[in-house]
């Protein structure tokens, strides 16, 4: 399933590649592997570390490995827009992918507890829609993992 999402950040041609994962986890050539050897933590120490590893960039995109049907659209945009972007879900809510500039890089890194970016307000974020199937489809659950599954197929056919 990572391979997709990493795939797809691939393409979108990003400068550099920052893949946050434990210990145990594999790396991918072309990606720098951070390591988090403190999942328990949960998402803010993964972010923190990935702010870390990409302190000179001129812009991130925080995007996550299990959500394999993220549009390379969608990543193009963020990492071209301005200033801070979430993405528009649903149901309200701003979250991930999400793109921050360098000057949001401290804020991002005071994060703390298993939760994202999103919680730590970013007043005068922009929000934007992703298209496509399944594009926020975040694989947490067997239930997820099926309708994964599904349109994975649906997209190979």
């Amino acid at each position: 399933m990572w391979e997709w999402a990493a795939s797809t950040a691939e393409c979108a041609g990003f400068e550099r590649l920052v893949l946050v994962t434990r210990g145990d986890a594999r790396s991918r050539a072309g990606w720098v592997t951070v390591c988090n050897d403190q999942p328990e933590e949960g998402l803010a120490g993964s972010i923190r570390i990935g702010v870390t590893a990409a302190q000179n960039a001129d812009r991130i995109v925080i995007a996550l490995a299990d959500m394999p049907f993220v549009p390379k659209e969608h990543l193009v945009a963020l990492a071209q827009g301005d200033g801070v972007i979430f993405t528009a879900y649903p149901d309200g809510r701003r979250g991930i992918p999400a793109a921050f500039p360098p000057s949001a890089f401290d804020t991002l890194l005071s994060l703390s507890g298993d939760k994202g970016a999103a919680a730590l307000g970013f007043e005068q974020a922009v929000v934007i829609e992703a298209q496509g199937a399944g594009a926020l489809l975040d694989v947490d659950t067997p239930a997820d993992l099926e309708r994964a599954q599904e349109l994975a197929g649906a997209l190979d056919a």
